[in-house]
């Protein structure tokens, strides 16, 4: 029997109960582990190792047999131990010793090869024995960098004919959570998030006591026009039918829901109370189909799940929500846990990161304290070692807090972090220039990313604010409970304040954000003329550093990253596992301006009055700046005219600064609701509009052209 629920205009969800069969007899369950060692599984892979080790025995059956395959790039990919019983002594110290072997971080990602190696197994093991079982545990923290969707897709699709049970295990924030979910759909299994070590134990010691039902096939009544999911102890697996509309279902399972154009009856909250109605927003919020999962939560009126999903936009906000949502559908008392409205509106302008990061930068008294023991930082990005270890930094006070001395945006992806300047003393080498102390006072500038392609990457601060900052979080629900003391350390927990808010998605457009673009690169092409003609006249030197100690250490001092100016910079390279993981990337070009010339040569076109290029003419005014000013009595009277140009340009360079900064800012909210909000700008019809024409000061009209795409980003 199946019954058509009816969810607004735009979804209709049959659920088709299945035949309840007799409890099958207990078969063998061979399990099939693949695990990604790639190289950016380096800090993972000991706890790893360690779990599989002691648990392994626990969880398998006495007649199962566990294969473990490992995999990285193309072409590097085994099985450690095949179709082996894990019971005896002997059985374990094999196996122990073959994990802490093969289980090593090596290489890039790839699917392919791991699927094909579990087919392989499969087959010879069905060719020894009839009448058990398959599991499959499909475990990566990354992207695949090697083989095509459709490849991989193919393979899972063989697969889900052998295997009677999947799970594919998405660990950390940075898989291609899509091609997972298709995976998962194609296997005919279940999707698992895993954001830390702990929920990844979760993960998988239930698939390995779970999965001991044999796949059925099942035709569906109606067709399908969306996900095709149900429920299994609170687990939903999603399905993939063939072009008859059968699938193939564990069996026992109850029923099967799926979206269809067949009408239905229209939701009534006191009559229909089937969990699949709940569960069916968690397809829907891992193939972002929005328009139908905001039809589904306008019919339900549960105040709490629109508003969080109200709040997603980055991938970590839709695994929240994801989690809300199957715990709504196995649990009624988490339906309606903040009301009911019929009327529900999505909350446009939720307080956000975005905003709370602005709001700490905002004044001198707010302090961050990065070294404070409620404030644990996990490096982006490949790690890097200076090319000496002549000279160390060591802060003066680490229970110090500073102000946050700027926002730093990445110009293409999502990222924003705190930069604080913190001071401290260089610790020198015994071989040092004579006259030199062994510690020398300096300071370091260090970045925090808080937001990582548009992921919340550190959720927890501590911070001392002034009072306006402090009852502006209040009321914006954060702080709760405490009350405003000068000086006070607090513990900034900010769990689920979303990246950006829809609000800001709506109004992103193309016009506004190309002119916020063109206004970056007038105020860049400034500074490089401001900063050419400092150069000429007052190059930066360490003064203090040549009054004190001369110009030899002083030099020296410069050789191994400590000036005066800069504080300590030493010279560095990155240290790279050699795996990559991709992002999104979102760059915005003007057309002729992805270099800028030397100032020289604007000069000697300006003197031969030439007609300008598009980079010659946005440095242009700059240069008449400068020019109007050094023909103006004020400097030509001046007793010592670099002395006051070098003011006048340190003065005008400060202005640029503060307004390049301001328009980065705005600049990155445009973007972020791009990236982060899976939207295009809302005065283009799709992507393939992504071009405009920009007056350009000096110049006229420049074509302007956004390019979204996924880049591979080295670990």
């Amino acid at each position: 029997m199946t019954h058509i629920v009816q969810l607004g205009a735009m979804a209709a969800l049959a659920i088709q109960a299945l035949p309840v069969v007799a409890q099958p007899v207990p078969a063998p369950v061979h399990h099939l582990l693949a695990i990604d060692i790639s190289g950016s599984t380096y800090y993972h892979l000991p706890e790893l190792r360690l779990h599989l080790k002691n648990k392994l025995s626990s969880l398998v059956n006495e007649n199962d047999t566990v294969s473990i395959i490992w995999f990285s790039g193309r072409g590097q990919v085994g099985t450690l131990v095949e179709a082996m019983k894990v019971r005896s002594v002997g059985d374990l110290s094999t196996l122990h010793t073959a994990i802490d072997r093969f289980l090593q971080p090596m290489g890039l990602t790839g699917f392919k090869e791991p699927l094909q190696e579990a087919e392989n197994i499969i087959a010879r093991l069905k060719a020894k024995t009839t009448g058990s079982l398959f599991n499959l545990f499909f475990m990566t923290d990354g992207y695949d960098n090697q083989w095509t969707e459709r490849e991989i897709l193919d393979l899972c699709a063989k697969l889900e004919k052998q295997l009677d049970s999947a799970a594919v295990v998405e660990y950390g924030w940075h898989c291609n959570r899509p091609l997972l979910t298709k995976m998962a759909e194609t296997l005919g299994g279940n999707l698992v998030f895993s954001e830390d070590f702990q929920a990844y134990t979760v993960a998988f010691e239930g698939s390995l006591t779970g999965g001991r039902s044999k796949k059925v096939p099942v035709k569906l009544d109606y067709a399908i026009s969306g996900p095709v999911f149900g429920l299994a102890g609170g687990t939903l697996l999603s399905f993939t039918p063939d072009a008859d509309n059968v699938v193939l279902l564990p069996e026992g399972l109850p029923a099967v829901a799926y979206f269809t154009a067949a009408p239905g009856e229209a939701f009534d909250r006191a009559k229909h109370a089937d969990a699949h109605i709940w569960a069916s927003l968690v397809p829907l919020a891992q193939r972002l189909e929005t328009n139908t999962l905001f039809s589904v939560l306008g019919a339900l009126g549960d105040v709490a799940l629109v508003n969080s999903f109200s709040s997603c936009f980055s991938k970590e906000d839709y695994s929240r929500f994801q989690d809300e949502a199957l715990a709504a559908a196995n649990d009624p008392a988490k339906r309606y846990v903040t009301g009911y409205d019929a009327n529900a509106v999505p909350k446009e302008d939720a307080y956000t990161v975005m905003e709370l990061l602005a709001d700490l930068a905002s004044s001198d008294d707010n302090l961050f304290y990065p070294y404070h023991e409620a404030f644990h930082y996990e490096r982006i990005g490949a790690a890097t070692k200076a090319r000496s270890d002549e000279a160390k930094f060591e802060p003066n006070d680490k229970t110090k807090g500073y102000p946050v001395n700027g926002l730093v945006w990445n110009e293409s992806r999502p990222n924003v972090s705190l930069r604080v300047k913190v001071d401290g003393k260089v610790t020198l080498p015994a071989t040092r220039p004579a006259g030199l102390p062994e510690a020398i006072d300096s300071y370091i500038y260090r970045n925090y990313t808080i937001v990582r392609d548009g992921i919340v990457h550190t959720r927890k601060m501590a911070v001392s604010l002034d009072e306006a900052t402090f009852n502006k979080l209040q009321a914006n629900d954060l702080l709760a409970g405490e009350a405003w003391e000068a000086g006070k350390v607090y513990v900034l927990d900010y769990p689920k304040v979303p990246v950006i808010n829809r609000k800001m998605v709506k109004g992103t457009t193309a016009k506004d954000t190309f002119k916020l673009v063109v206004d970056l690169e007038v105020m860049k092409a400034t500074q490089k003329v401001f900063n050419d003609y400092r150069n000429r006249i007052a190059p930066k030197v360490s003064k203090k550093f040549l009054l004190l100690y001369g110009q030899e250490a002083t030099d020296y001092l410069a050789s191994i990253g400590v000036t005066d100016y800069n504080g300590f910079n030493p010279a560095s390279d990155s240290v790279k596992t050699g795996d990559v993981y991709l992002a999104k990337e979102l760059k915005i070009a003007v057309k002729g301006l992805s270099s800028l010339p030397k100032v020289a040569d604007v000069e000697a076109a300006l003197a031969a009055k030439k007609k300008l290029k598009i980079g010659e003419a946005v440095m242009a005014p700059a240069l008449e700046r400068l020019e109007n000013f050094m023909s103006s009595a004020v400097f030509t009277s001046a007793a010592n005219g670099d002395a006051l140009l070098e003011t006048w340009l340190e003065t005008e360079s400060k202005a640029v600064t503060t307004r390049t900064r301001e328009l980065q800012q705005e600049l990155a909210k445009a973007k972020f609701s791009i990236v982060v909000g899976h939207v295009w700008f809302s005065d283009m019809a799709s992507m393939d509009d992504n071009s405009l024409e920009v007056e350009v000061p000096g110049f006229g009209n420049a074509a302007v052209t956004a390019t979204l795409k996924d880049v591979e980003i080295e670990k």
